[in-house]
């Protein structure tokens, strides 16, 4: 199998963007070439929910996906499927916070998949079948309890074949992404939720959903550069920051062909709260 000596990293948000100090200036995204049939996402908390939302609506495009915190697909409206439920007359956001409390109920799941899936508002399911994908639940998070993900990997499990899923669910890590170095006590659930719990989630992470990495590589060969989101998303449809970021290995600028990887991060983790703190200590520019 051929290692991996660069990924292409950039990441756009669910709700606000996290960005680069304010003294970077926008630019156009790069032209590089980067090889499209291997894209990979994958996000913390309701950048977990959004990896898994846009990896099954467009899983012909998605090959990966890593889910650190998050809730299974369109949980939100699993609920609807009873009507004797208590919770069906709930906003989607009282809905979302009961699927991080009290987990799902997979086989609705699954069939509010196929409904999409028929009425062709998204992929073929098929598709999930290959997806590599990769779990994590910190056995300390007070967010997103232990269930939730554990609905997400038995959704996978319905829709996935073979051995394609690693589910991480033994590390008392509170609601946070986990890294190696940086960070806050691994039990801790507060800003900037980035743990040090002595576990690189990101290498082992990409090295499960891209391919194996390679461990020589030096710390940051590359640039983080911040770009105009804008051309890439409709204002009406989408609440998204003006600008992303993308982490371009130096490699990346005189190769053609580089993986891309899109990381979504989750609630308070954008530019105005953290800086770029987000975008640098997590550990996936490493990879």
């Amino acid at each position: 199998m051929k290692t991996i000596t660069c990924t292409l990293f950039m990441s756009s948000l669910l709700f606000s963007l996290a960005t680069f100090a304010d003294d970077l200036k926008a630019t156009s995204l790069p032209q590089l070439g980067a090889d499209s049939e291997t894209v990979t996402v994958s996000g913390l908390s309701s950048g977990g929910a959004m990896a898994v939302q846009y990896g099954v609506a467009y899983s012909s495009e998605v090959k990966g996906v890593g889910v650190i915190a998050g809730i299974p697909y369109d949980c939100v409206n699993v609920l609807s499927f009873d009507p004797k439920d208590p919770f069906a007359s709930l906003t989607s956001i009282s809905r979302a916070f009961h699927c991080m409390e009290k987990g799902a109920d997979v086989d609705s799941l699954l069939a509010i998949t196929r409904k999409r899936e028929k009425e062709r508002h998204i992929d073929d399911i098929s598709n999930l079948a290959n997806q590599k994908i990769w779990l994590f639940s910190g056995t300390e998070d007070p967010t997103v309890k232990p269930v939730t993900m554990k609905a997400v990997n038995e959704y996978y499990k319905q829709v996935n074949s073979g051995d394609n899923i690693t589910f991480v669910d033994t590390i008392p890590a509170g609601h946070a992404f986990v890294t190696d170095e940086f960070g806050n006590g691994c039990n801790t659930t507060k800003s900037p939720y980035i743990n040090n719990c002595n576990y690189d989630s990101a290498g082992e992470m990409l090295s499960w959903i891209v391919g194996p990495l390679d461990k020589e590589a030096p710390r940051k060969p590359g640039k983080l550069l911040r770009f105009d989101q804008r051309p890439f998303v409709d204002s009406t449809l989408a609440s998204m920051d003006e600008q992303g970021f993308v982490f371009v290995p130096d490699s990346c600028t005189k190769e053609k062909g580089c993986k891309v990887h899109v990381a979504f991060h989750g609630c308070q983790q954008n530019k105005d709260t953290l800086g770029d703190e987000y975008a640098k200590e997590v550990g996936l520019n490493e990879c």
